[in-house]
């Protein structure tokens, strides 16, 4: 489960519509993650599994992630830029309860429509695992 709220912070989907954005600059800012769902490498789909209360900002280059959940709160920083429309790339390069997936990097596609930010994000699949592993986080996110 730990590793199921590392990857929600970290989440971002896909979709279209007309009046959507796919651009960099739609990113930019802080949003509160309204509904998540994740896909797990043993065909389960759970919503928001950990019970999360989640937000991201996106600035510069840079993302942070932080949520809170009755574990307690989690934050990640990452490295991130925009590789198409409606696509962009993270690098992980700071997460201190987490230190394990700092330099992981992870494929994401957006679209930001009616004030709503809609992500998937595809974490690295963590092979060998004991546990099952997610490997695509949807989310759906309002502007703060």
């Amino acid at each position: 489960m730990t590793r199921v709220l590392a990857w929600l912070l970290v989440a971002c989907l896909a979709g279209c519509s007309v009046t959507a954005r796919q651009d960099g600059s739609a990113l930019t800012g802080r949003w509160k993650s309204v509904a998540s769902m994740y896909h797990f490498d043993d065909g389960t789909k759970i919503p928001n599994p950990s019970q999360a209360q989640c937000r991201i900002e996106f600035a510069e280059g840079r993302l942070i992630s932080e949520c809170v959940a009755s574990r307690g709160r989690d934050r990640i920083v990452s490295t991130y830029r925009v590789t198409g429309p409606g696509t962009y790339e993270s690098e992980v390069i700071e997460n201190k309860n987490f230190p394990n997936v700092i330099g992981a990097r992870v494929r994401a596609e957006f679209r930001v429509d009616n004030g709503k930010l809609f992500t998937t994000v595809y974490p690295p699949v963590t092979k060998g695992s004991a546990a099952r592993s997610p490997i695509k986080v949807e989310a759906v996110w309002v502007r703060e």
